[in-house]
């Protein structure tokens, strides 16, 4: 550490500050850091949705200053989302690829925006989600559905891991950024103290080991919204599948190679799809006509993206 009034971090040719998830909190870290650090040192803000760009905006050297997105748990998840604002230093940049590559982790590097590209990816299914409880799926047919497709757990029991407040914020980040209202849902749970996991339960109720769905849930959502139908796993994995897509169409990656491996190694995308690009490229035909379908019956939010409409491959053979 730099000490209490981080003179000590002088001489460093980068620091990591990882505050908590508030622009206005790490923007006043930022300046202290500022008036210590070396004028070509890096600063890299740990964040899963905060734009780079608005966090660097009142700051003496913004293109010193670049996203480092470690993964939790940080000893055991092997991926950092290197984030590059526009006019950030190429040198900053490689400073903290570098520093991913030193700590054993493998980089990828993304441009800004809300979510970057793995809270995008995330958040867009964990939302989809939350939109299919609405409409009557249940808690356990959900995350039951998703690990039998082969995804480490259920995006509702991930939230309870997470954190409502956490995860409801990143939701509320990439969903504004796309002019859709995100399901109340997790606001709800949590102005009722549900936070997670470990802070009063949350989709789940939890007794030591034993996890059973919260009935709280279904009172707050009420009535269906719409009767269920289709297969729970390819809907979600889909709109997963299509805002990666719509990452790179937007230039939020810069290749299909590094959108596969970062939904590989930081989200848990089922390794034997190969990620969500070669996924697509397998299944191009079929992906494309279910969000056709789900596009139609759900809305516009999961017609299929410009590239995979376009039927192009993503990888040359």
């Amino acid at each position: 550490t730099g000490g209490p009034d981080l003179a000590g971090f002088h001489g460093a040719d980068l620091v990591i500050e990882a505050v908590f998830e508030e622009i206005a909190t790490k923007r006043r870290v930022i300046a202290e850091l500022e008036q210590v650090l070396r004028p070509e040192a890096v600063i890299a803000s740990n964040t899963s949705a905060l734009p780079i760009a608005e966090i660097a905006r009142e700051a003496r050297s913004p293109e010193r200053i670049v996203g480092m997105h470690f993964f939790s748990p940080v000893h055991k998840m092997p991926l950092i989302e290197i984030v590059r604002p526009a006019g950030a230093a190429a040198d900053a940049v490689a400073t903290a690829v570098a520093a991913a590559t030193l700590l054993g982790k493998t980089p990828i590097v993304v441009s800004d925006g809300p979510g970057f590209y793995t809270t995008r990816v995330l958040s867009t299914m964990i939302g989809e989600a939350f939109t299919m409880l609405e409409e009557g799926d249940s808690i356990e047919a959900i995350d039951r559905a998703m690990t039998a497709f082969g995804w480490p757990v259920g995006p509702l029991q991930l939230v309870d891991e997470v954190g409502l407040e956490v995860a409801g914020h990143a939701g509320e980040t990439v969903a504004k950024a796309r002019g859709l209202t995100p399901p109340p849902i997790v606001n709800k749970l949590v102005a009722e103290g549900f936070k997670g996991k470990h802070k009063g339960g949350g989709f789940y109720r939890y007794d030591g080991r034993r996890r059973t769905p919260n009935p709280r849930v279904r009172e707050l959502l009420g009535a269906p919204t719409h009767p269920a139908a289709g297969d729970i796993a390819e809907r979600l994995t889909l709109a997963f599948v299509n805002e990666a897509a719509r990452c790179l169409d937007e230039g939020v990656l810069r290749s299909p190679a590094e959108g596969d491996l970062g939904a590989v190694l930081g989200l848990g995308f089922p390794p034997f799809l190969g990620g969500p690009f070669r996924y697509a490229d397998a299944q191009r035909q079929r992906i494309v006509t279910a969000l056709e379908r789900l596009g139609a019956s759900r809305g516009d939010r999961l017609a299929p993206s410009e590239s995979l409409r376009s039927r192009k491959p993503f990888f040359s053979l």
